[in-house]
């Protein structure tokens, strides 16, 4: 479907306890240079009612009172009020830069099911200047996983998708907050086609009394969006959320702290033996997800009793690592890296260095280092041990048959190697890293690696 004139755009403005702002945000609405707009006013039960003296006069602006009935609902109601093919929502407290609504309109071009997404300056109470943020992110679904892509009045939706998923919810999830997220979530399940303004066309201002800085109920409320979600795939047996997205969900649930909150429902997905890698994954979207299930292990390794979430994670590792060793195919129709985390590959540091170096000099003769490969990490691995410490190295590799020895380096093969003398074990390779711990996991060995992992974070 395509529109046959410039659309109307409708912006819905809720508005409780910040009348204050409101002047503002509504000023910046009739500034706009885009001039197909109807504006809604919902006083959400004020107990100074909204009135004209509240706004600029303009014949574009409609003014609508209900009782007390909360944020998604003031939205709601808007919703139902609402004339024009194209919808934003915009906070009272906020306000839109005066080529917002024609830059986003312009990015969707004739299509009616595409949702616009638009930069926002961060203005914060108790900073002096505003941050800008583009929003960038591949797929719509995935991205919204692990994060909170941006503030509602950066979207512009088609009305209909938004009948579609039939407003914001009003259930207890949302109570706490993110409204706007669970209400993505869903837009993001109809497959909406989403494109991104690299400009900055509104601002979000952030102060003592806004929803976002109430940090608690945010995080309560963000983990039950998702935990509803996941239930909800839960009982349905023909859908399957997939492997991308369920990784991006435990990072996002690691990184901001509800985990705990979201434990149980992210294990009744991860335990599903019919979860598999995409076959349309290119080699740089492999190596961003390695990227989050590395510092997903991480994270996971500083919490109690997570034996098979860890499990599972170094056996995603290992898979994963096994589809990137044999991909060539760089390019996908997908954006290469989320916003969220961005690529950022393993880099041997000098802190890593030394924290090795350290373990290394904890190992007293007789016991020996038992270095595991022999290319290139070997070698460096090698160099750095000599150089530093007088620790008595031993090698092996998965397919050595016979004794020999390497640069200095006597090298046994492993199943003629007595674990008993050995106090530590140094993985000397990164393309089958997590192949060797599984096997030495396996063997009951596993606790002797020195895991160049385990301090990575988000």
């Amino acid at each position: 479907m395509t529109w046959l004139t410039s659309p109307l755009v409708t912006i819905i403005i809720p508005c409780y306890g910040q009348v204050a702002y409101l002047y503002r945000a509504i000023e910046s609405c009739i500034a706009q240079t885009y001039s197909q707009l109807e504006i809604l006013i919902v006083d959400d039960g004020n107990q100074k009612p909204i009135s004209e003296h509240h706004f600029p006069p303009d014949s574009r602006i409609k003014l609508f009172r209900q009782s007390n009935l909360g944020l998604s609902a003031a939205r709601n109601k808007g919703i139902a009020e609402a004339s024009g093919q194209l919808i934003k929502f915009l906070d009272a407290d906020d306000w839109l830069l005066p080529d917002c609504i024609a830059t986003q309109v312009s990015s969707v071009g004739h299509s009616t099911d595409t949702v616009s997404v638009i930069g926002y300056y961060l203005a914060k109470e108790s900073e002096v200047r505003a941050q800008p943020v583009i929003p960038k992110f591949g797929d719509f679904f995935t991205a919204l996983a692990s994060i909170n892509i941006g503030p509602p009045h950066c979207f512009l939706y088609p009305s209909r998708l938004v009948h579609q998923v039939e407003g914001f919810s009003t259930a207890e999830k949302v109570r706490g907050g993110h409204e706007d997220y669970d209400f993505n979530l869903r837009v993001a399940l109809q497959g909406a086609r989403v494109v991104t303004c690299h400009s900055v066309g509104c601002y979000y201002f952030v102060h003592a009394d806004s929803m976002s800085t109430r940090a608690e109920n945010m995080r309560v409320s963000r983990a039950s969006v998702l935990r509803d979600l996941l239930e909800y795939y839960q009982r349905q047996d023909a859908f399957e959320l997939d492997l991308p997205w369920l990784v991006h969900a435990l990072a996002g649930a690691l990184k901001f702290d509800f985990y705990p909150l979201l434990k149980h429902a992210l294990l009744a997905q991860v335990s599903k033996d019919t979860l598999s890698w995409p076959a349309t994954l290119g080699k740089i979207e492999q190596e961003e997800l390695l990227w989050l299930l590395l510092r997903c292990r991480a994270t996971i390794l500083n919490y109690d009793d997570e034996q098979f979430m860890l499990d599972w994670l170094e056996s995603q590792l290992q898979r994963l690592a096994a589809i990137h060793q044999r991909t060539t195919r760089y390019p996908t129709a997908q954006n290469i890296v989320s916003a969220c985390y961005p690529l950022k590959p393993f880099a041997y540091d000098d802190t890593l260095v030394m924290n090795v170096v350290q373990q290394a000099k904890t190992v007293l003769a007789p016991k020996k280092l038992l270095l595991w490969g022999d290319g290139e990490r070997f070698q460096r691995w090698r160099d750095w041990l000599m150089l530093t410490t007088d620790t008595e190295l031993l090698g092996t590799t998965t397919h050595l048959s016979e004794t020999v020895e390497k640069q200095g380096v006597r090298f046994v093969p492993f199943n003629e190697i007595d674990f008993s003398e050995i106090d530590k074990v140094l993985i000397c390779s990164d393309v089958y890293y997590w192949d060797i711990l599984s096997l030495l996991r396996s063997m009951g060995w596993h606790a002797k690696v020195i895991d160049l992992y385990a301090t990575l974070q988000f």
